[in-house]
């Protein structure tokens, strides 16, 4: 690991709060409960699934036409999260802070708690804005300022996970489907930064996990007709793929044959 890209915290005596809630969206809106569905790709497969969704779905560019999402995930510090997608526990959550396109952000992010009962999933996500960069934020002083801000809802999921656990980066691309509802996306080159015993957030050298790529179909539940049809010949993944635990994994948390 390349020490010399990791910031040590702040060291003026009250640097203020790191963060606020931004006007817009500061109320931790509740996304509706859908259906989501993985497809499990080979890196090798990107441009023809890549293709299919062209064909058949409405592309959507936000910042830019391949967004870069990056995301440190939280856990408790025996790995509750972790291990509860590998049990196949049917109410489980997810804590993580995101952001876009920036190695690390130096003004928004958002903190988001995805949540799962069986086969529907949904998130709490409260837009944040940086006071200062976040390299210069330790996770100490992100936690208390997240505490300060956060919607109850929120907050009190921020106290159970509070260990930074693994930074995930990857390549996003967006399709939609207004007619039936349904969003799509396509992630490749995944990467991840250990964050085990960190100060603050940082990068340094990732681990990449180059072969594995997928579609992730999202939609009101229940799911539309015919999905299987429009995404055919895709086959959509019986078992459960999470970014999150393969992070775990290739940052050594968890023996890599348990994401298999």
């Amino acid at each position: 690991m390349n020490e010399s890209l990791e910031f040590p915290p702040t060291r003026q005596s009250d640097p203020g709060p790191p963060l606020t809630l931004t006007e817009a969206g500061s109320t931790d809106p509740t996304f509706a409960g859908r259906r989501e569905l993985k497809y499990l790709l080979r890196r090798h497969h990107v441009d023809l699934a890549r293709q299919l969704l062209e064909s058949r779905f409405e592309r959507v560019v936000f910042n830019r036409p391949v967004s870069v999402v990056r995301s440190i995930y939280f856990d408790t510090h025996k790995l509750s999260t972790c291990r509860a997608n590998l049990d196949g526990v049917g109410k489980r959550h997810k804590v993580r802070l995101r952001w876009y396109d920036r190695p690390l952000p130096d003004k928004q992010v958002y903190f988001e708690v995805k949540w799962r009962e069986n086969l529907v999933t949904g998130k709490y996500r409260s837009a944040v804005m940086l006071q200062r960069p976040l390299a210069q934020i330790s996770y100490r002083q992100l936690q208390r300022g997240l505490d300060q801000v956060l919607p109850e809802s929120s907050r009190v999921y921020g106290h159970i996970y509070d260990e930074p656990v693994v930074i995930v980066q990857y390549q996003r691309e967006h399709f939609v489907s207004r007619e039936l509802g349904l969003r799509m996306t396509l992630d490749y080159d995944l990467v991840f930064y250990d964050q085990t015993g960190r100060l603050s957030p940082v990068l340094g050298v990732g681990i990449p996990l180059e072969d594995l790529a997928l579609i992730e179909a999202k939609s009101k539940v229940p799911a539309p007709q015919g999905l299987t049809q429009l995404l055919h010949p895709l086959a959509q993944r019986v078992s459960r793929c999470s970014k999150y635990v393969h992070g775990c994994a290739q940052v050594g948390r968890i023996p890599v044959s348990a994401t298999w």
